[in-house]
């Protein structure tokens, strides 16, 4: 390894060392995981710390899609949750300005969508989407 490639690996390997999580570009032009690799840090590999993925508030058709998919649920605290049904889908599809009214409250909504007896089959998510 030469000195400039050591100058170039050496924030790759600190964050590695301090916990983050490393990716390569692999043969495919993809990157993945280094873990697996135990991050050997070979040379004519290009590294990168992987990059944290960011959450933004969903837009007004996302919730549309969310709310509308068969059962569907959404609740507010640990306790209460209620049912969206087809009438609920319909008229915040047909009346935008309830689910205007909804959107502006989302912060303390989550969404789920449940198995036949009630339980969440993913968990509850907030209405949020990673990119």
């Amino acid at each position: 390894m030469t000195r400039e490639r050591a100058k170039e690996l050496a924030p790759i390997i600190k964050a590695y060392g301090d916990g983050a999580e490393i990716e390569f570009l692999n043969s495919d032009n993809e990157w993945d995981s280094a873990g697996a690799m135990g991050c050997p840090f070979r040379d004519g590999t290009e590294y990168r710390i992987k990059p944290e993925l960011k959450k933004r508030p969903m837009t007004r058709g996302e919730v549309i899609y969310r709310l509308t998919e068969p059962h569907c649920v959404i609740r507010f605290g640990k306790e209460e949750y209620f049912p969206v049904g087809i009438d609920l889908d319909q008229e915040c599809v047909d009346n935008p300005v309830n689910l205007e009214s909804l959107m502006e409250y989302l912060d303390g909504y989550t969404y789920a969508i449940i198995d036949k007896h009630g339980d969440p089959i993913d968990g509850w998510h907030k209405f949020e989407v990673e990119e």
